[in-house]
């Protein structure tokens, strides 16, 4: 480094004035104030963007959640419970908010078996019409069973209802995610 902050002139050495030249005060304020205003105007986007995910990553939870009840019951040929967790997320609360995170458990003779938890997600609501879900095996060799009971779950943050997210269960048990459309709800991609 000081071999480059050195010049060797006619047998002399005498150092490079431009070698070790930096930024002005005036450029680097002016380089500051230009970040400061680029911040500024992407902010709300970001804070947007940032619930969004998210609410997005609690209802891909939810339905991830259904499906490995569904393909454990079958598996397993027993009874597979989603539920609201305790607080050690061990066992089922008997609560509608499940904002606290919930588990998968199947109903095993030896009693419950946990088979995945999932933990809450910050500053994201969950409440549901039903204190749990069970999703039951199938009873004969075509597969089908008795109906999973049906679910309806609420997924919104500090935005309001009109930013929520649904997610119901078909009498087949296959989960899907509804939006909000005035007064009604509307399957498929929510924008």
């Amino acid at each position: 480094m000081l071999r480059s902050l050195i010049r060797r002139e006619a047998g002399k050495a005498t150092r490079d004035p431009d070698a070790g030249r930096g930024f002005t005060v005036i450029e680097a304020l002016i380089t500051v104030a230009i970040l400061a205003i680029l911040l500024a105007l992407t902010a709300p986007s970001f804070a947007k963007f940032i619930k969004d995910n998210r609410r997005a990553s609690a209802v891909n939870d939810l339905i991830v959640s259904v499906q490995i009840a569904r393909s454990e019951a079958t598996r397993r040929g027993q009874r597979v419970v989603v539920c609201p967790s305790n607080d050690a997320q061990t066992a089922c609360a008997d609560k509608t908010d499940w904002s606290g995170g919930w588990i998968v458990h199947a109903i095993t003779a030896g009693g419950p078996e946990v088979i995945r938890v999932f933990p809450a997600t910050p500053l994201v609501m969950i409440s549901s019409d039903q204190a749990r879900f069970i999703y039951p095996p199938p009873t004969d060799r075509l597969g089908t069973s008795e109906p999973a009971n049906l679910a309806l779950w609420t997924v919104m943050d500090d935005r309001g209802g009109e930013h929520a997210r649904f997610v119901d269960v078909l009498p087949s048990g296959r989960p899907r995610t509804l939006c909000p459309q005035g007064a009604e709800f509307a399957p498929g991609t929510c924008t």
